[in-house]
C-alpha cells in the first residue's frame, strides 16, 4: 500500500518546488523567497529522514532513509517532531580561527517562522488538492517579545548633543519618543 501511495502522490521536494514557483508567480520579494526556500528545504531534508523509532524515551529523529518522502508521510506527528527538533536545536557559529562554537538554541521567533512557512505550504497543498487535510494540528502562538530601549546614559548623551533651535527641539522630541515608547526607527521615519 505504501508503494502505491508513493506512486500516486508526489514527493515533498517536488511539491516544495511547485509551491516556490507559485510564490514567485504571486510576486513574493526576493528576500521572502530566500526565507521560504531555506525553511522549506530544511524541513524537507529532515522529514526525508524517517521519524525515529516509536520509543517514547527517545523523541529524536534518526536517519533512516535519505530519499525525499512522498507527501503522504506528512503526518501531524512528523510536523510536531520537526518543530520540537528546531526548538531544541542549537545554533553553531564558526569563529575566525576556524573553530566552531555552539552559541545558543534557535529563538522562539525562528521556530515560529518555520511553523508559519510549513503552515502556508500545507494550506497550499490542501488548496491544490494534493492533501485532503492539513497535517498541522498544533497551533504555535507567536512569541511575545518586548522592544529593547536604549540605556538612560545613552539617551542623556544624545539629548545633550541634539542642538538648539527648531531642529534640535525636533530631534529631542524624536529621541524621547523613541526611548520612552520603544518604537522602531521605521515606525517613525515619517516624523523626521
Amino acid at each position: 500500500m505504501q508503494k502505491a501511495d508513493a506512486i500516486l502522490k508526489p514527493d515533498l521536494v517536488s511539491v516544495i518546488d511547485n509551491f516556490l514557483l507559485s510564490r514567485r508567480v504571486a510576486n513574493c520579494t526576493r528576500k521572502t523567497m530566500i526565507v521560504y526556500e531555506t525553511n522549506l528545504r530544511r524541513f524537507a531534508r529532515l522529514v526525508g529522514f524517517a521519524v525515529g523509532d516509536r520509543d517514547r524515551n527517545d523523541m529524536s529523529m534518526r536517519i533512516v532513509e535519505p530519499a525525499s518522502p512522498p507527501i503522504t508521510r506528512l503526518t501531524p506527528e512528523v510536523v510536531e517532531r520537526y518543530l520540537d527538533l528546531l526548538r531544541r536545536q542549537e545554533r553553531s557559529v564558526l569563529l575566525p580561527d576556524g573553530e566552531e562554537r555552539v552559541e545558543r538554541r534557535l529563538s522562539a521567533s525562528t521556530v515560529h517562522q518555520a511553523y508559519r512557512y510549513i503552515k502556508t505550504l500545507c494550506r497550499w497543498m490542501v488548496d491544490t488538492e494534493l492533501l485532503d487535510k492539513s497535517p498541522l494540528r498544533v497551533k504555535l502562538r507567536p512569541p511575545q517579545t518586548l522592544p529593547r530601549t536604549p540605556d538612560d546614559e545613552i539617551v542623556d548623551r544624545l539629548l545633550k548633543h541634539a542642538g538648539d533651535g527648531f531642529f534640535g527641539t525636533r530631534l529631542r522630541v524624536l529621541i524621547t519618543l523613541y526611548s520612552d515608547t520603544g518604537l522602531r526607527l521605521t515606525d517613525y521615519c515619517g516624523c523626521a
